[in-house]
């Protein structure tokens, strides 16, 4: 098995494919810690061009794997089950190192904000956003074994990641839509009456609990959640201030202030679970297809 891994890896690190991603993560991860510099929030678009990244990485560098060294690592001794996991295995390391280059830019660009972050949030969401890579990193493997071209699977990741943001903020949208709209006007008299209409646009149940699991099961929707966690402490403290003024006469500024409540606290402790929960059920998805795929 040593072997196994020894030899995927060497194939990974010594790939254009590996290059050129690399690259493009230390770019994006650039670009997503500059966003929260100036804008004090995370940038699901700049996540959305790693998650590419992550796809194109896997998918080509997997697809690699001809039919012709396949089976002479079948002649070799090697059974399908161990040459699956070695890429298995090799595809998750390489993620988590990429995800740890992301998250390192995004530390060194905005050290001042640790100052302010409890340190158990910011493992809690560490350790969140690895798992989510775990899972990526598995269902990009999954696809790579059902596809026979490297190209063809690179190029269903991508719509299904594209479809999957797209989806999310439709979703996102839709739950946002408050149930009444509430108002104020003025009669004859010049008397304020107030008043309540209801929003047409109001997803109700059982709709509303079917868009609320979507949006808990996709990686978008967790980032979302963990934005809204994160999002007092995005801020510099006089930016701080100055965004709690803006907001109490409007909107309020409940959400700006700096403490972890016990509905996010049980969000951080149970969201790594929630994304690592369907890695099984993938990696039994493309061990049983990788053992029956035909190399001719």
């Amino acid at each position: 098995m040593s072997k196994l891994l020894k030899a995927t890896f060497f194939r990974y690190t010594h790939s254009m494919v590996f290059g050129i991603c690399l690259l493009l993560t230390a770019v994006f991860a650039g670009l997503f810690s500059r966003w929260i510099h100036y804008a004090s929030e995370l940038s699901a678009r700049w996540f959305l061009a790693e998650i590419i990244v992550f796809a194109t990485v896997i998918c080509l560098t997997v697809g690699t794997e001809t039919a012709g060294c396949v089976k002479n690592k079948l002649v070799c001794g090697f059974s399908r089950t161990k040459i699956f996991f070695s890429e298995l295995i090799v595809a998750n390391v390489v993620v988590l190192f990429f995800f740890a280059i992301f998250a390192a830019f995004s530390f060194v660009v905005n050290i001042r904000l640790l100052g302010n972050t409890p340190l158990k949030m910011i493992l809690q969401c560490l350790l969140g956003f690895g798992c989510m890579a775990v899972m990526l990193a598995t269902a990009f493997v999954t696809v790579s074994c059902i596809f026979s071209r490297p190209a063809a699977a690179a190029a269903g990741c991508m719509i299904t990641v594209v479809v999957l943001f797209a989806s999310t903020a439709l979703v996102l949208d839709l739950l946002a839509e408050p149930e009444f709209f509430k108002g104020r006007y003025r009669v004859d008299g010049g008397e304020w009456q107030d008043y309540i209409e209801e929003n047409e646009r109001y997803v109700d149940s059982p709709l509303r609990e079917v868009l609320i699991f979507y949006k808990n099961a996709n990686p978008f929707g967790v980032l979302s959640d963990y934005e809204d966690v994160m999002v007092p402490w995005l801020y510099e403290d006089e930016a701080l201030a100055s965004a709690m003024d803006a907001t109490a006469n409007t909107i309020g500024n409940d959400f700006l202030r700096r403490e972890i409540s016990p509905d996010e606290q049980r969000f951080l402790d149970r969201a790594p679970i929630r994304m690592v929960a369907p890695v099984p059920v993938l990696i039994l998805a493309g061990w049983l297809i990788f053992r029956r795929k035909t190399f001719s």
